[in-house]
């Protein structure tokens, strides 16, 4: 039987010869030196573009999580520079981190940015908002008081007691006016906190309260803390030291031993030393040469803070020929901070041939034109030259409009200081005017004027205002308020003060607004309703207090209304205000016609005896 299979291959065909050959050639192939670095590289390149960003992102967000890690942590600190540095490292590694967005909007509401402020409020509403973002809110609520904001930061706040939870509570006890209550409170709280810079902090915040308490309290509290080296023992002998000036009668420690305190302190500063010699001035006046001498001779090489702080120093203890001989002339023309105080110690000393000398003399500063003008117009009204002084202040008028705010600003509370109210007033409506500038200019003119302003001149300038800031609603609330005072258009005055009161419910003055306005329409017990959830009228201005007096006694609360208007200051009231906190005049009781010389008299309520008991 023949083998099916022949022994010898079919022609052209080799088994398995192809297979081995390919193999041969890769192999051959890949000895080559070059094709083994050419398919590393590529390995490598393949590895780079695919690893390589993966892992660079993961360090780059474990970069971030440290610096936001460290920015935490200046945040707690209250180190605002160094956080703000941390956060801007960990916004260029990762820009769209959530937690980036939370520390930007935490910094910015710190800062006081209203627009993060407004964020933050919008999360506690929604329960959304960090423990760190609720204190920050109820800490600048109070800062733009806004009690009502703070209060509800602190009840959204878990209950575990932390310092800065603890020192918000203080100051709105303090601002209710509970001083007692938050003089306690710190007492307690730094007791929790032992022997530590947080305890330190709380008392010192307890020490504001018990400075508005007693004098007694406030030594029990602040002396043990400014004999501390710390920034919190600082601020505590800052507080002695403003006492002791203020009310000598309750200083806790003689004048000459706080100076040297605060001289010894480690941490004090060049406004600490000025305080110092204040309160040695306090104790012995008759050193003012020497210590003047002193000052000047310390300070002959100073920074330019500590020298222009000397400076008006010496200016405010009528030391005038002091000021001109420690800045020198070739110093107050170089820059426009030293011309102003120059200027000034001149002008005290009267000497108008020299002012006037100096003024046209010198290359003066960049922004100095303005105030060389305003001098030399003193000097002209000084030495009775009316006909130049009103020249000058026609030319001053106009430059002032082109200056900018703060500097038109301080022209004219300038002008106004120096005795030249006329002019300052002027100067102001110059700036109202321009419409680049009329809201500052407006702001100026409301503050030359008296408080005691009545409402009914009031309301021309808030309607003036209003035709050139059509959108302010600020004044056109504000003309609604002195309407109100003066009992015209009562309607559309309602109207606009409700309104405002229900836009923002958690401002005092739309508050006291809106109660005036209820008032002047006789819903007496809406009005009162409105006070029900405003425990803070104790610290309300003048005029607030006098509305809650009118409301008091139409609703029947007599002793209320004494009490609350024999703590108002009625130098601040317009004659509108006055009328609320007026005594009604007691009925006049008839008697018998055969006992005429028992008839009592009426009681009557005198301007004159409100002025005297005032005084």
């Amino acid at each position: 039987m023949s083998d099916p299979l022949p022994s010898t291959p079919l022609p052209g065909f080799t088994h398995g010869k192809s297979r081995r050959s390919f193999f041969k050639r890769c192999l051959r192939f890949l000895g080559y030196i070059w094709v083994r670095w050419a398919l590393l590289l590529a390995f490598l390149a393949i590895m780079g573009l695919v690893v390589v960003p993966k892992v660079y992102s993961k360090l780059k967000t474990l970069r971030a999580r440290e610096q936001m890690t460290k920015f935490d942590a200046a945040m707690a600190a209250g180190q605002i520079e160094e956080a703000s540095q941390f956060l801007q490292v960990a916004q260029m590694l990762r820009p769209e981190s959530p937690a980036v967005h939370r520390g930007v909007r935490l910094l910015n509401a710190t800062l006081g940015v209203p627009a993060a402020l407004e964020d933050t409020q919008r999360l506690m509403a929604l329960n959304a908002a960090t423990p760190d973002e609720l204190l920050i809110l109820g800490e600048q609520a109070l800062n733009r008081n806004m009690p009502e904001i703070a209060r509800r930061a602190l009840a959204k706040l878990a209950q575990a007691p932390s310092t800065r939870r603890t020192i918000l509570e203080i100051r709105l006890k303090r601002l209710d006016g509970e001083n007692a209550e938050a003089i306690e409170l710190a007492k307690s709280a730094a007791a929790a906190c032992g022997d530590s810079e947080d305890a330190d902090k709380i008392l010192l915040e307890g020490g504001l309260a018990a400075l508005a308490e007693n004098a007694e309290a406030s030594r029990e509290i602040l002396l043990p803390l400014s004999k501390k080296t710390t920034v919190t023992g600082l601020a505590a002998l800052r507080l002695l030291a403003a006492q002791a000036l203020k009310k000598p009668q309750d200083a806790a420690l003689p004048p000459h031993e706080l100076a040297e305190q605060i001289k010894a302190h480690p941490l004090r500063d060049g406004n600490d030393l000025l305080s110092a010699a204040n309160l040695e001035l306090a104790s012995d006046p008759s050193q003012q040469k020497a210590l003047v001498e002193s000052l000047m001779l310390e300070r002959a090489a100073a920074e330019k803070p500590d020298a222009l702080s000397l400076a008006y120093w010496l200016i405010s203890h009528k030391e005038y020929q002091s000021a001109i001989d420690y800045i020198r002339e070739k110093r107050a023309v170089s820059e426009d901070v030293w011309f102003f105080p120059y200027l000034v110690a001149l002008a005290r000393l009267e000497d108008w041939e020299e002012m006037k000398s100096f003024l046209r003399s010198w290359n003066l500063p960049l922004t100095a034109p303005s105030l060389r003008l305003l001098f030399l117009a003193h000097a002209a009204a000084k030495n009775g030259d009316v006909e130049s002084a009103k020249g000058l202040w026609g030319e001053l008028e106009i430059r002032c409009i082109n200056e900018p705010a703060p500097f038109a600003k301080l022209l004219v509370e300038t002008a106004a200081k120096f005795g030249h109210a006329d002019e300052a007033k002027r100067l102001a409506w110059a700036l109202a005017r321009n419409k680049e500038t009329s809201e500052d200019g407006f702001q100026l003119v409301l503050s030359q004027l008296p408080a005691a302003t009545p409402a009914r001149d009031l309301i021309p300038i808030y309607q003036e205002m209003l035709e050139f800031l059509p959108d302010s609603a600020s004044a056109r609330r504000e003309l609604a308020y002195q309407q109100l005072l003066a009992e015209e258009n009562i309607s559309e005055a309602a109207e606009i003060a409700l309104d405002a009161h229900k836009k923002s419910p958690n401002k005092r003055s739309t508050r006291h607004i809106a109660a005036l306005a209820l008032l002047r329409q006789g819903e007496i017990a809406q009005a009162d309703a409105l006070y029900d959830t405003l425990p803070l009228l104790k610290n309300a201005p003048a005029a607030n207090q006098a509305i809650r007096v009118a409301i008091l006694q139409k609703i029947n609360r007599p002793e209320e209304a004494e009490i609350l208007a024999a703590t108002i200051d009625q130098s601040q009231l317009s004659p509108e205000g006055r009328a609320f906190i007026e005594k009604p005049p007691e009925p006049i009781l008839e008697t018998p016609t055969e006992q005429p010389q028992e008839q009592p008299a009426p009681v009557e309520w005198h301007e004159a005896d409100e002025t005297e008991d005032h005084l």
